[in-house]
């Protein structure tokens, strides 16, 4: 294989090069010298080589198999009603024509606008994802590995450091829930959240990271965690939280699984009324105000819609109706204590 073989082609043919879809799907030494040789000598082309290998990797379940393609037609509307809001001069919505007109990416559209909507380039090799007030995402990584994003959160990675053998590492702001792909070479997944490091090799967890406190829950495998010079192996079901203001470290056994039901739509409140707001707040873009202080630490045990705060705040008025008084105007929720 020669470089001159690929010196022009189009963001369609190379998904189509058997070669290329080779080295995104089955990686080894020789293909990955090949390439990575390759975006040394053709810098101009990187673009276009790594949106076509996210692509891949992010219709390789459904690439071949006719049971779960979407027609072009209905694959071309959900595109359209996605980029339709975005800014004149996002990059997406520029490109979007070309897009629309490929018959391969078509066919799984509805994953790959999910993992595009919000990419934004800052650099050449940096990408950025970001989720508003009531979303939610999925996103593949260029390793397979897949990401959940909360609302109000954002996810910031490296491209160069999954083209090589370094290691791979993620910046998060808000919530994620991480399903980390093991690599055949020891290459290690890092997640950076606030003071937390999180180093693993594949696992499943889930990373929270608002204001000045971070928290990590494992709900598979093996973490290595490093924060206030301390370097703490978790297991599943641990959970590790850390206050940058009062540099206090907790740890505690949780289940996992009531930590990451929001990627299933569903919000698991055990805390204080105070940092239930909070984290309401955070998802929603609401504003509390709490009449009666008294009632700020009072205990909140309860399951609610992640998608909806109307539905949160009905069923919290309902299970606590004899203790909490809501009334919501526009964005602001004030509590009281019934009269």
């Amino acid at each position: 294989m020669k470089t001159e073989d690929y010196s022009d082609f189009s963001i369609e043919e190379l998904i189509d090069d058997s070669y290329f879809r080779c080295w995104v799907k089955e990686p080894n030494l020789e293909n990955e010298n090949f390439w990575k040789s390759y975006l040394l000598e053709h810098p101009h082309q990187e673009e276009k080589i790594l949106l076509a290998r996210n692509l891949l990797l992010s219709i390789q379940d459904h690439f071949g198999n006719e049971q779960n393609m979407i027609e072009p037609a209905q694959a071309k509307r959900s595109f359209q009603n996605i980029v339709k809001d975005l800014p004149p001069n996002h990059k997406l919505a520029r490109s979007k024509r070309k897009l629309i007109g490929w018959s391969v990416v078509a066919s799984s559209v509805l994953i790959l606008v999910i993992c595009l909507i919000f990419w934004e380039n800052i650099t050449p090799e940096q990408l950025v994802y970001t989720t508003g007030h009531g979303q939610r995402m999925e996103l593949i990584l260029p390793d397979s590995s897949t990401v959940q994003l909360n609302a109000n959160s954002k996810l910031t990675y490296d491209n160069d450091s999954w083209i090589t053998d370094e290691a791979r590492e993620v910046l998060i702001e808000g919530e994620a829930f991480f399903s980390v792909r093991k690599k055949q070479a020891v290459t290690k997944f890092i997640v950076h959240a606030g003071d937390l490091k999180i180093s693993v090799i594949g696992t499943e967890f889930n990373v929270r990271a608002r204001d000045e406190k971070a928290q990590v829950v494992l709900a598979e495998g093996k973490v290595e965690l490093t924060v206030a010079d301390q370097h703490i192996d978790m297991k599943p079901g641990d959970m590790i939280s850390y206050s940058n203001k009062q540099r206090i470290v907790e740890s505690k056994k949780v289940q996992a699984l009531d930590y990451a039901a929001w990627k299933d739509g569903i919000t698991v409140f055990n805390n204080s009324l105070l940092e239930v707001t909070k984290e309401l707040e955070a998802l929603f873009g609401v504003r509390f105000i709490f009449k009666d202080k008294s009632i700020m630490n009072r205990h909140i045990q309860l399951s609610a819609p992640t998608d909806d705060i109307n539905q949160v705040l009905e069923i919290l008025s309902l299970v606590y109706k004899d203790e909490i008084a809501i009334d919501k105007v526009d964005h602001e929720i004030f509590i009281n204590i019934p009269k």
